[in-house]
């Protein structure tokens, strides 16, 4: 951070490397730090420039001396847990998307279930377009119809069936 740094000193164990310096911070990062602005915890507390800071020999406690507050202050170094490994995401698996199987799609297996937002959105998609061509019917006769495919170039490709062929 561009700013001079008047102590180093290491634990004895090389797990941190604590620093004083002129901005009246003291800074421990992990060792070995080998790049530039490197993760650290800073401890605030001098109102002026820090000149010495040293671990004690059981590695428990960081002493500093600061230059014009002619102060001396305590750090306790405490162990933290190492936090857990998170859980791993479950990898996607082949399922139903739709409440009768007809559908299927890679699905996340936590949404594999029939309360899944996938299969409830898809199916109410479904009866929005059902009940819309349904409400439609009744006022005008569809050009498609499905008793007969023959009518309006459906199935037969416009032919009459063979049955129905003028002579």
């Amino acid at each position: 951070d561009g700013t001079d740094v008047n102590a180093v000193c290491r634990t004895r164990d090389g797990r941190f490397l604590v620093t004083a310096g002129d901005d009246g911070l003291v800074k421990l990062f992990n060792a070995p730090c080998v790049v530039e602005d490197a993760p650290h915890r800073a401890y605030r507390g001098h109102c002026s420039h820090v000149m010495c800071v040293r671990v004690n020999y059981a590695d428990t406690r960081v002493c500093s001396v600061g230059g014009k507050d002619r102060a001396v202050f305590q750090f306790r170094l405490v162990p933290l847990a190492a936090a857990p490994d998170p859980e791993p995401e479950p990898e996607k698996v082949w399922g139903a998307l739709d409440a009768e199987g007809k559908t299927f799609g890679w699905v996340d297996p936590r949404d594999a279930g029939p309360s899944s937002r996938v299969r409830d959105s898809v199916i109410s998609e479904a009866e929005t377009i059902i009940s819309t061509v349904d409400g439609d019917a009744g006022e005008e006769e569809d050009a498609l119809s499905d008793d007969d495919p023959y009518d309006a170039g459906g199935w037969g490709g416009g032919m009459p069936p063979r049955e129905q062929a003028a002579p």
